[in-house]
């Protein structure tokens, strides 16, 4: 998408491939996407889901390479037995697949080789670009590598660092957890030095989540790096994020509430211009009630501030009566006095206009409220709308409307 948010391009695989899988969807340096997809096949007498991942060219969307699991790693490797949990699938139907080897993730060498991770394996592969071939494994039941003093298990995110004749460092993050057969007791985003000749693998850096006790994700997570050297760590599924000096000292931390799922997290430069307007809702008890704003615009990033707008008459002419600093999602404000026509202004970082809301009718919602609701929208029966800190029937916010 570009900065309006308008899809430039949509990529999709001329093969036998239906569709691609959420786990990853990778732009390259040559012009080329690497995707993943799930593929229920009967193999062995049971259902399993073949793991395969692709590189497509951005191009034409012809495929340039393609590997399957079940061509190259047996299923006896699975660290997740068949109905362990839900999402695993017991194998017994095509749309119940067994989860042997959940590939979560695909990034692609300098010399054009493959690295990726299966959840199920506990194990990093390397995969030859030549024929698909594994050049080397890390962890999992036949690692090529001793890993000294660390293990990992059930990760995401693998990705090269560095990469010569005698030495890999790769970065990914360590879940240690599925909440099922898993159950470590914190999640890390890892660093590891793979050294060639010794056939030995080390972990170089390792980063916790900033909170008591570290943070146990059963799903998901992330470590990218930021172009100024910092480590940007994602816990998934617990929508946590740190950012981290290369010493591992956090200088940033967030957590975003309310059961948001996240899969990866990343920091970069970026400035959104939505094409539609700012959203205004306005609405006031009555005429002789004040009447408040609730104003957001999604996707728009350099809002600084709103300024509010009011007439008597649709076609004005309209007064400024105030403004208010844009701090979060959604913008609110309250002016003493009623007026039945508003709109709002977007004011830019740099002073500049951004954009003004559609012309916006006030909405009358009447006195007859039943109970204190203590904050607005909060109201779950179908009966009633909680409006300006009170539940008002919704008979009468449907006649105010119609009136």
């Amino acid at each position: 998408m570009d900065k309006h948010y308008q899809v430039v391009k949509t990529i999709q695989s001329h093969s036998h491939i239906a569709g691609f899988d959420l786990h990853e969807f990778r732009l390259t340096l040559e012009g080329t996407a690497l995707v993943t997809a799930y593929v229920p096949r009967l193999h062995s007498s049971i259902w399993v889901l073949d793991c395969i991942f692709q590189e497509i060219s951005l191009d034409d969307s012809l495929v340039l390479f393609e590997w399957s699991a079940l061509d190259h790693i047996d299923d006896l490797e699975s660290r997740v037995p068949r109905g362990t949990y839900p999402l695993v699938g017991n194998g017994l139907h095509n749309d119940n697949g067994w989860d042997y080897f959940h590939i979560n993730s695909v990034d692609k060498s300098n010399a054009g080789d493959y690295l990726i991770s299966s959840r199920h394996t506990d194990c990093i592969f390397k995969i030859s670009k030549i024929d698909g071939s594994i050049i080397w494994r890390l962890n999992g039941d036949h690692s090529s590598f001793a890993l000294e003093g660390f293990t990992f298990k059930r990760q995401h995110h693998a990705r090269f660092q560095e990469e010569s004749k005698d030495r890999t460092v790769i970065s990914l993050f360590n879940n240690d957890n599925d909440g099922y057969s898993a159950k470590g007791l914190a999640s890390t985003g890892m660093i590891i030095e793979i050294h060639h000749l010794s056939k030995v693998a080390r972990k170089i850096a390792e980063f916790q989540a900033p909170v008591i006790g570290g943070m146990a994700t059963p799903g998901s997570g992330s470590l990218s790096f930021i172009p100024d050297g910092n480590i940007l760590v994602c816990w998934g599924i617990d929508s946590a994020i740190a950012e981290f000096l290369p010493d591992g000292t956090p200088t940033w931390y967030a957590h975003i509430q309310g059961g948001a799922w996240n899969y990866r997290a990343y920091k970069g430069s970026w400035v959104g211009e939505p094409l539609h307007r700012p959203a205004l809702w306005t609405y006031c008890i009555s005429s002789i009630y004040p009447t408040n704003f609730y104003v957001s615009w999604n996707g728009a990033t350099n809002v600084r501030l709103w300024q509010f707008y009011v007439s008597d008459f649709e076609d004005g002419p309209y007064q400024l009566i105030g403004s208010q600093a844009k701090i979060d999602f959604e913008t609110v404000y309250s002016y003493s006095a009623y007026h039945p026509w508003t709109f709002v202004e977007a004011i830019g970082m740099d002073s500049s206009s951004l954009g003004n809301s559609s012309v916006t009718k006030t909405l009358v919602v009447g006195t007859n409220a039943t109970s204190d609701c203590g904050l607005p929208h909060c109201s779950g029966n179908d009966e009633v709308i909680s409006l300006g800190g009170h539940i008002w029937d919704k008979s009468v916010v449907e006649e105010s409307i119609l009136e």
